[in-house]
């Protein structure tokens, strides 16, 4: 019981005092932290069990009719918003494993909840369901950071993936889902920066690539659409796709020429994918609306030359060429030979071949 209590037993005093401490007497304080845990779980389990209990009663308050729809839909965010608070009290005090189970509360009461605002209930518009998840997992987010607590942001993140993912199903095509997917994939991979929380990094940046390739795929596909598809707007698809390439291919550039993270696999897989995603949806959405490509191509010569000449500042004269200089190096070729012909047009064999002259007589010396 006074483990439960979270207090030290008391051990009664020695009746003389060359009398020897009974042997059990360290064998307390020893176990009683393993043994508080084990019976603290179950606990645990049973307190958040009477949380997602109210989560269901005020649905059941809000179908029945004793509540509007509106009126149970933000007392239901507003109750899950209490959890986050509750988690990060529970991290606050070094309780990690409450904080754990707070967060996860939290996680499955709101995103059901905003699910059925925006569909069921008809209370929420997608855009204003989006926006509400965002705040929400925002908030655990800051929590889980703040306190180191890696499940937390597991669960938070997965909470809002799934969320995203059954609103942008439901209500198709799913622009702000969409939306909130890749700043989903952009803040996790700062949070993974801070705390190398590597693994998470690829699961949330590989939901926003899909995201944004079913988004272009739905915005360039020609022909009727079903009547479950509202309208897609091509301006908002193509300013997604230049922050989806800019921020993620920006990150890690500038992680490259800084030198105070070591570039990972990740970093090279994801800028493949990001400028196959954006940059190449970018280019299709323009040709499908008549908008022209020169600008993109411009725009990917561009980078593609600044990224080669900052490879050139990284370059570790002791060890040779470093996993920087290889990485902006190639990334800069590879830019320069998808948009060059885009802006010189049949010129480019020309340059290309002036360009093979004076590299193999550099390269020659």
């Amino acid at each position: 019981i006074a483990v439960l209590e979270h207090r030290k037993p008391e051990i009664p005093a020695p009746l003389h005092e060359s009398q020897e401490r009974e042997p059990h007497e360290g064998l307390i304080s020893e176990f009683e932290r393993p043994l508080a845990a084990v019976i603290g779980t179950p606990t645990l389990i049973g307190r958040s069990l009477l949380v997602l209990a109210g989560a269901f009663l005020l649905r059941a308050l809000t179908e029945g009719g004793t509540f509007a729809p509106t009126v149970g839909v933000a007392v239901g965010v507003l109750y899950a918003a209490v959890w986050i608070v509750a988690s990060a009290v529970a991290a606050r005090k070094a309780e990690r494993t409450s904080a754990g189970f707070y967060a996860a509360c939290s996680a499955v009461m709101v995103g059901p909840l905003l699910f059925e605002a925006s569909t069921s209930f008809g209370v929420l518009s997608p855009a204003a369901s989006t926006v509400v998840l965002a705040v929400m997992t925002g908030g655990g987010l800051v929590v889980a950071s703040r306190w180191r607590l890696q499940s937390a942001a597991w669960i938070f993140s997965l909470g809002g993936l799934v969320t995203a993912a059954a609103m942008a199903t439901m209500r198709p095509p799913g622009q702000a889902p969409t939306g909130f997917l890749v700043v989903l994939g952009l803040a996790i991979l700062w949070l993974a920066s801070q705390h190398d929380w590597d693994f998470l990094t690829w699961v949330t940046a590989f939901a926003a690539d899909l995201g944004v390739l079913r988004l272009t795929a739905i915005a360039v596909a020609s022909g009727p659409r079903p009547d479950s598809f509202g309208p897609v707007n091509p301006q908002f698809v193509a300013m997604l796709q230049i922050v989806f390439v800019a921020v993620f291919v920006g990150t890690f550039v500038i992680r490259a020429l800084r030198g105070r993270r070591p570039l990972k696999v990740f970093d090279f897989v994801q800028t493949a994918a990001v400028w196959v995603v954006g940059w190449g949806g970018a280019l299709q959405l323009a040709r499908t609306q008549g908008w022209g490509t020169g600008v993109l191509s411009f725009i990917a010569v561009a980078a593609g030359l600044a990224a080669y000449f900052g490879a050139f500042g990284v370059v570790d004269r002791r060890q040779g060429r470093n996993r920087a200089f290889l990485y902006l190096s190639s990334l800069g070729l590879g830019l320069v030979l998808v948009g060059l012909p885009g802006v010189i047009g049949g010129a480019s064999a020309v340059v290309w071949s002036i360009g093979a002259v004076v590299v193999a007589a550099v390269g020659s010396r």
